[in-house]
C-alpha cells in the first residue's frame, strides 16, 4: 500500500525510453501491492548528418571505413567526409570553412554541411573567351593555355 516513485536519470549522452513495464514517463508513481521489479530502459543520443547538394561535385560518407547513406547516427559516431569534384573542378572548402578532405568529425550534435568546389583556372580560361583559338601547351613539363595572344599558367595568371 505504500506510494512509490522512481526517477529514470540518464547518463550523460543518453535518454530515457521507458520502463520495463511501458510506462514511459520518466518519473513513474505507483502504489506497491506485492513484490515488484522495474527496469528503467536508456538508448544513446542519436544526430542527423545532413549533406546539402554540391554543385559540381559530390560529398562521400563513410562508417569504419565503409561507405553509408544512412543520415542518423550514435553520439560518438567517428564519420569520414570525402568531397569528390567533378571534371574540371576541385574542392575548395565545406560550408563551414573548414578546408580538409577527407574531413574526420565526430558527432556530438546534429550538422549540416555542403562541400563547395571551384572551377580550375585553366577551364576558366578556355571558357572564358570568344575566340575560336586556344591553345593548351607543354613547356619544360608544365601546361599553359595560351588565348588572344597571352599565355597564362593553370591558376591563370598572365606569363611572359
Amino acid at each position: 500500500g505504500t506510494e512509490i516513485s522512481l526517477t529514470a536519470t540518464p547518463a550523460e549522452h543518453y535518454h530515457f525510453v521507458q520502463w520495463s513495464n511501458g510506462a514511459t514517463a520518466a518519473t513513474y508513481t505507483f502504489t506497491l501491492t506485492g513484490d515488484t521489479t522495474l527496469t528503467a530502459e536508456f538508448a544513446i543520443n542519436q544526430h542527423t548528418v545532413t549533406v546539402g547538394e554540391a554543385e559540381n561535385g559530390s560529398v562521400k560518407v563513410a562508417v569504419n571505413g565503409k561507405d553509408t547513406t544512412a543520415t542518423t547516427f550514435d553520439y560518438g559516431t567517428v564519420l569520414t567526409l570525402t568531397a569528390m569534384a567533378n571534371v574540371s573542378y576541385s574542392f575548395d572548402q565545406w560550408s563551414d570553412g573548414n578546408t580538409e578532405s577527407p574531413r574526420v568529425i565526430t558527432l556530438t550534435e546534429n550538422i549540416s554541411i555542403t562541400a563547395i568546389f571551384k572551377q580550375d583556372a585553366a577551364t576558366q580560361l578556355l571558357e572564358a573567351t570568344t575566340e575560336t583559338k586556344v591553345q593548351k601547351v607543354m613547356r619544360n613539363g608544365q601546361v599553359f593555355i595560351i588565348r588572344n595572344g597571352n599565355t597564362y599558367d593553370l591558376t591563370g595568371r598572365k606569363t611572359e
